[in-house]
C-alpha cells in the first residue's frame, strides 16, 4: 500500500488466468465510465439510455478483453464473470432509464475524479494528505451526489451512521470487549465528500452513497 498510494510505484503487471474480485470491479468502472464520457454534462435522456445499453455488452467485452490480456472467457470461471459484469452494467443502465423516463434528472458531471487534500490531525506536527478516486459525481434533481461504484453486494446498513462513534478505529472498550469498525463504506464516501469540499467546495445540498 505504501509503495503504490504513497510512493505512486506501480506493482509488477501480472496477467491473470482467472478475473479475481478487483479485476472484476475495474473491468465494470472501465465498461461504466466508456459508457457514461460522451454524456457528461449533458441531462440523461431516455433514448440516450436505452442507445447505452444497446452498446453495454460490447463496451463490457473490450473492457474485459483489455484487462484480461487476451485471456478466453467463453467458458469456466472467466466467462461466469463475463456474464455478471455484462449483467451489472445492464442493470446499472436500465435502473438510470426507469428513473429518468419517471421525471427524473440526472447529469453526469465528473468520472473517476481524483480528490486530494491536506488534514491537520491533533498530536502529529505534520499534515496528513488525503487520496482517493470518486467513481463519479453528478445532479440528481439538482442535488449533487458523490457515488463509489461496488462490483460486490453493499447493503444499507453498511452506509447508514447513527452516530459519528461507528466510524472509529476497532479499539478494546470499557468492558474489555474488542469493539470492531464495521462501517468501512461509510467512512470511504464521507471521506469522498470532505475531499470534494475541501477541493471545490460542495453545495448545502448533496448526498454521497454506493451504487452496487
Amino acid at each position: 500500500f505504501y509503495y503504490r498510494k504513497v510512493l505512486g510505484v506501480a506493482e509488477p503487471d501480472e496477467v491473470e488466468e482467472t478475473a479475481a474480485a478487483n479485476t472484476m470491479g475495474t473491468i465494470l468502472h472501465d465498461a461504466l465510465e466508456t459508457l457514461y464520457g460522451p454524456v457528461k454534462g449533458t441531462p440523461l435522456t431516455v433514448e440516450r439510455l436505452r442507445g447505452m445499453r444497446k452498446e453495454s455488452d460490447w463496451v463490457v467485452r473490450e473492457a474485459f478483453e483489455r484487462h484480461m490480456a487476451d485471456k478466453d472467457f467463453s467458458a469456466g470461471k472467466n466467462y461466469l464473470v463475463f456474464e455478471a459484469v455484462k449483467r451489472m452494467a445492464a442493470n446499472f443502465i436500465e435502473a438510470e432509464r426507469a428513473q429518468v423516463a419517471a421525471g427524473a434528472q440526472i447529469v453526469v458531471r465528473e468520472l473517476d475524479t481524483g480528490l486530494s487534500c491536506e488534514f491537520s490531525c491533533p498530536g502529529l506536527d505534520i499534515p496528513v494528505r488525503l487520496k482517493g478516486q470518486a467513481d463519479r459525481i453528478d445532479t440528481y434533481n439538482g442535488t449533487v451526489r458523490i457515488i463509489d461504484y461496488k462490483s460486490g453486494r453493499a447493503e444499507a446498513t453498511e452506509l447508514r451512521l447513527d452516530t459519528l462513534e461507528q466510524i472509529r478505529a476497532s479499539q478494546v472498550g470499557e468492558d474489555g470487549k474488542e469493539e470492531l469498525f464495521t462501517k468501512p463504506k461509510a467512512l470511504h464516501v464521507l471521506l469522498y465528500a470532505y475531499m470534494y469540499d475541501a477541493t471545490k467546495g460542495l453545495p448545502g445540498d448533496f448526498t454521497a452513497g454506493v451504487i452496487s
